[in-house]
């Protein structure tokens, strides 16, 4: 049965979803080669606590990890443990947070140097598929209206679209009524009412459909062992009026070079039936510049408010934000954070007294 939530229990999840994207956020600083799947788990799972949450996966149903990891061709549920990541190499994260009781539930796909042209498009189309079913997330629309259109994108592309796992309702549970499968017809399923919260994540291949469960239970990878992507947002169902859903609020730089690139693009969704109008953000100080549309956001229209710290030139730490106003229903401001460290510069190294003296010395240089 579909629960529908209060507009004060969708707060209480929106904090939540919130956590899992700063999760995302602080673990993505550590997504290079030569790091272990554990280790990165353990970052999670430290950074949910020591923020008052609890891993919602450790202990479901047994799973024994704070995170999902699955890299390139392990489409979800990877259990993290000893495999290394490599460059070029594409690692999905999905993580779950209880806060206070309620549950977020988000995925990633991030793409490390060195990865495959046709692997960056698979995950450029599996994002922007996860956007287009959040457009047809209005009051009377249907799950299958959002399947349909999951589905056509992605086949558009030729790639396969998995079928035997599928998104789901969220509230006090992390897996509540509906199922939300990534493919189908529109005009059928449950139609959407005012108070539904669902989590949406198209998982799709590079090759055919067909996936594999591993015998640990959990891991479910490509049959033909090609790559496959993972995107998740959760979504509330809101009343008339505009609505802005970021993919995450806080982005870590990690260390930046000395007058490096401190620019950031926070990506957005108008997830209401309204046009969606930014007005003039307000920074923490001088030295954290925004830039935002100028042009209303449709319904179910994406953008970027792109925020650049221009202090790379000052070595050290630094954590800034900027103020998002708009007209939305709820949630009409919103702190985007960037945190990081700028680092010294590289001064050359001067050529050594010996060095110097010994190409130059007349006793060593006939010639002279």
């Amino acid at each position: 049965m579909i629960q529908i939530k209060t507009k004060d229990e969708i707060e209480q999840l929106r904090k939540s979803a919130l956590m899992v994207g700063d999760t995302l956020s602080e673990v993505a600083k550590f997504i290079k080669a030569g790091v272990s799947t554990k280790q990165l788990d353990a970052i999670a799972e430290d950074y949910i606590r020591s923020n008052g949450g609890i891993p919602t996966f450790k202990g479901y149903m047994g799973y024994p990890a704070s995170l999902c990891i699955s890299i390139n061709e392990v489409v979800v549920h990877g259990i993290p443990g000893d495999r290394i990541i490599k460059d070029g190499d594409i690692v999905s994260i999905d993580c779950g947070v209880t806060y206070n009781g309620w549950v977020g539930d988000s995925a990633y796909t991030f793409a490390l140097q060195g990865v495959k042209e046709d692997w960056k498009q698979l995950i450029k189309v599996t994002r922007d598929s996860l956007y287009l079913g959040i457009q047809e997330c209005m009051i009377g629309n249907r799950i299958g209206d959002l399947s349909y259109k999951i589905q056509n994108h992605c086949q558009s592309f030729g790639y396969g679209v998995v079928r035997e796992l599928c998104g789901h309702g969220l509230g006090r549970n992390m897996h509540e009524d509906p199922s939300v499968p990534n493919y189908g017809r529109r005009g059928t399923g449950s139609r959407f009412r005012e108070g539904m919260v669902i989590a949406i994540e198209p998982m799709i291949t590079l090759g055919n459909r067909e996936v594999v469960f591993e015998s640990d239970g959990w891991t479910c990878r490509t049959a033909d062992y090609s790559p496959a992507a993972h995107m998740e947002h959760d979504v509330a169902i809101t009343e008339n009026g505009p609505e802005i859903m970021f993919e995450k609020t806080t982005h870590q730089f990690g260390e930046i070079p000395f007058n490096g690139n401190g620019t950031y693009e926070f990506v957005f969704v108008n997830s209401g039936n309204e046009p969606l109008i930014l007005t003039q953000p307000k920074s923490s100080c001088g030295c954290t510049v925004p830039e935002w549309p100028k042009k209303p956001i449709l319904p179910g229209e994406t953008d970027v408010i792109k925020v650049t710290y221009k202090n790379t030139n000052r070595p050290g730490s630094f954590s800034k934000y900027v103020t998002i106003f708009s007209n939305a229903k709820t949630n009409n401001q919103v702190k985007l954070y960037i945190k990081g460290k700028v680092l010294e510069e590289q001064s050359e190294a001067l050529p050594t007294k010996d060095n110097t003296f010994m190409n130059a010395s007349p006793v060593n240089n006939p010639n002279f």
